[in-house]
């Protein structure tokens, strides 16, 4: 005998449970534990219709005409199912997270890690290959010349870039003739550009940031601390100063004029940078400068086809000095 199986109460119902009874002769009553509305009833494979052709309670199922002895009564109970029973995006990321922790065909959005090389829309060439959707060229691709490569890493307030472990990192691109290399971290430190591999054309440094001068005599410095507010930038081994003051009281201040307090000591002991005073100096008919050297920049004037004397202190109260000019570290 075929049995047949009406489906539709299935839909939006979970699971089921089937339970078989053989009838004894006139057997009416089948207990069984069910949910009113979600039970179906087959005698010998037919479905039976509730109501005409039999009645339910939740504990036991009851045939308005008694069975034949012999007869096969199936009852299939189904799991009531709400709304309520969805999970929430959240329940289901984790069982998926923590079902998938030890599979390798995923890679996990938190505490994992991943071997070989990364590609996107390409089959990788490189540690990280970015390639356009289209086909068209190189976004970028990010390689070492062996062993580790390189890190990213950030936080809330600094986000920062690792070359690998005494290796060169390079970022190269590709107009769709060709990878053309752009810029290279060097394995000992420093940022080069278009294919320079050679370290001492590497950048290493770039800052900015303020300082202060303090001017000063050579037999006595002003009665009163005078400073002169600066700012700088510092690019590779030369760094830029602009700095200026007014008004400075050199009262009490006597000899030779400088300042101490450079951001950077200099390389060269005379390297000149440009100063204009404003009685401040005793320079008639010659034009102040000033040299570094070390972490002092002391305050000359030029005279007699290019030699210079020392300019000194003269006891003013509202004088002006500016100085700017780079100098190399």
């Amino acid at each position: 005998m075929t049995r047949a199986r009406d489906t539709a109460n299935l839909i939006g119902s979970g699971n089921f449970s089937s339970t078989t009874f053989t009838a004894t002769s006139g057997q009416t009553a089948f207990t069984i534990s069910h949910t009113q509305g979600f039970v179906q009833v087959f005698m010998n494979g037919l479905l039976l219709d509730e109501t005409a052709d039999y009645t339910s309670n939740g504990t036991a199922i009851t045939l308005t005409s008694g069975a034949a002895a012999g007869d096969e009564i199936e009852v299939v109970s189904y799991d009531t199912f709400s709304v309520g029973d969805a999970q929430t995006q959240a329940q289901a990321d984790a069982r998926y997270y923590t079902q998938s922790a030890a599979d390798t065909r995923y890679v996990n959005t938190t505490g994992d890690t991943m071997t070989g090389n990364l590609g996107v829309n390409v089959s990788p060439t490189a540690a990280l290959d970015v390639r356009r959707s289209d086909a068209n060229g190189k976004i970028a691709e990010f390689h070492q010349s062996s062993g580790y490569g390189f890190e990213l890493s950030s936080s809330a307030s600094l986000a920062t870039l690792s070359s690998g472990y005494l290796q060169d990192w390079a970022f190269t691109t590709d107009a769709g003739s060709g990878a053309v290399e752009r810029m290279r971290l060097l394995a000992g430190g420093g940022l080069t550009f278009n294919g320079d591999t050679a370290a001492a054309n590497a950048l290493d440094d770039y800052e900015e940031g303020t300082f202060n001068l303090t001017l000063a005599g050579y037999y006595s410095s002003p009665s009163t601390t005078q400073t002169v507010y600066g700012y700088y930038t510092k690019v590779g081994n030369m760094v830029h100063i602009c700095c200026r003051a007014e008004p400075l009281n050199t009262t009490g201040a006597s000899g030779h004029m400088w300042l101490t307090g450079l951001p950077f000591a200099s390389m060269t002991p005379y390297t000149v940078l440009a100063c204009t005073m404003d009685n401040m100096g005793t320079y008639p008919n010659s034009s102040p400068m000033a040299y570094c050297a070390g972490s002092i920049a002391y305050i000359d004037k030029h005279v007699n086809q290019g030699a210079r004397t020392a300019v000194f202190h003269n006891a003013v109260t509202n004088g002006a000095l500016t100085i700017t000019g780079s100098y190399r570290i």
